[in-house]
């Protein structure tokens, strides 16, 4: 299947493993897009929340809730001019794979280290 099939998430989609924060603060949960193999994570602090650093502090757990589940592979794609998200992916060992439009596209891979995900996506792109 072709990288960019892989990153398209404007398909028909079916979000689980919901999580929310307390008073309406945001949310993190799992997508699957049709004809993917593997989850997008998708994340949102609410306005009035952000710069406070609960993503920082929410994101590491539901990773390891994510790996205990079983999905040890995860994309994420976000707005190329986002750097708190750039920087949160970056700090939680997601790996850059490539820019499209004004987007960029991380895979996140669990138990791996970043010099090995970044190998196992030259070998998907090659």
């Amino acid at each position: 299947m072709a990288l960019d099939k892989i990153l398209d998430w404007a398909s028909s989609s079916e979000s689980f493993l919901h999580h929310n924060f307390f008073d309406n603060k945001g949310f993190i949960r799992l997508v699957n897009y049709e004809q993917c193999p593997v989850p997008h994570i998708e994340y949102k602090v609410s306005d009035k929340f952000r710069y406070q650093g609960i993503m920082s502090k929410e994101l590491p757990k539901y990773l390891e809730t994510c790996a205990k589940k079983g999905y040890d592979v995860l994309i994420a794609v976000v707005m190329s001019n986002n750097i708190p998200s750039i920087k949160l992916l970056k700090n939680n060992n997601f790996v850059f794979v490539k820019s499209f439009g004004q987007r960029e596209s991380y895979i996140w891979h669990h138990g791996a280290k970043k010099s090995q995900t970044k190998k196992m996506i030259s070998e998907v792109i090659n």
